[in-house]
């Protein structure tokens, strides 16, 4: 169950939490950029933005989640979705 994942988190430091991840994101995605296979650098942005939407959601108060979430984040979730499900087969 997600909800005791930050259970005895305040507002402040899911706000840090949100900052730290960013910051990794970030950064991985920084790191893809040197990456010379476009197709591959498409593929790990794209998982990248996915994981990096699905620990805003967790972080993110309920009421809050569907004027924070972008179009692009929510493509990118369900193509990791898709993408850890198949690999689960």
């Amino acid at each position: 169950d997600e909800t005791r994942l930050f259970q005895h988190t305040s507002a402040e430091q899911r706000s840090s939490l949100k900052r730290q991840f960013k910051s990794v994101f970030t950064n991985i995605t920084s790191l893809v950029d040197c990456v010379n296979c476009q197709r591959c650098r498409l593929h790990a942005k794209l998982y990248t933005l996915g994981l990096g939407s699905a620990l805003k959601i967790l972080l993110t108060p309920p009421e809050l989640i569907a004027q924070s979430t972008s179009r692009d984040e929510i493509v990118a979730l369900v193509n990791t979705l898709w993408k850890l499900s198949e690999s689960m087969e």
